[in-house]
């Protein structure tokens, strides 16, 4: 995750793939951005270990690794792509489908994102609140959601026409809305 320690291990080999047990390093690592990241790690029979933060959430992180000794500047290493997670961002609202009578519920799903996307599974809801934009008479917001994973659902009912509404999800400074939605009253009988 974005600001914490994550735990880095680094095994220095030759040529041939074979482990260099007598390597003592220190080493550099840099982020797929080219940021330096301070990092100390300790080493028995040529392996490193540590921790390194990342500052921020990223898509297709990697971690490059190269020799800073002095000895071998031509000894490097990158990483396969990772995910950095981040802290809650904003919020992903559908809610769905967009047209149809009075009689059918809106199927809201609500999804805690950090700033690059990725969806935030630890999130249950904490300091969420729904709301419309047109305040709606006869629409009926839920108060709580149903969460798993870092996305809510739940259902919204309506009892009267509505027009090009939407869902404001909001906590703290994390906040998303949905597409308009709409639902038609049966014409009236005389």
């Amino acid at each position: 995750n974005a600001g914490a320690p994550t735990g880095v291990r680094v095994t220095a080999l030759d040529s041939a793939n074979h482990d260099v047990a007598s390597y003592p390093g220190p080493v550099e690592f840099r982020d797929a951005d080219g940021n330096t990241l301070a990092a100390a790690l300790t080493w028995i029979g040529g392996v490193g270990t540590g921790t390194v933060t990342f500052a921020s959430p990223r898509t297709n992180q990697t971690l490059e690794v190269a020799d800073s000794s002095g000895v071998n500047y031509a000894a490097f290493g990158i990483s396969p792509a990772f995910e950095v997670y981040g802290p809650l961002d904003h919020f992903s609202v559908v809610a769905t489908p967009a047209t149809g009578p009075l009689v059918l519920p809106i199927l809201l799903s609500v999804t805690a994102r950090d700033a690059v996307g990725h969806v935030v599974v630890g999130y249950s809801g904490a300091g969420l609140t729904l709301s419309d934009s047109q305040h709606a008479p006869g629409l009926f917001v839920p108060s709580r959601l149903i969460w798993w994973h870092g996305v809510g659902i739940g259902v919204v009912l309506a009892t009267r026409g509505v027009q090009n509404d939407t869902i404001l999800a909001r906590s703290g400074a994390a906040s998303g809305t949905s597409g308009l939605f709409s639902r038609t009253a049966p014409p009236s009988r005389r």
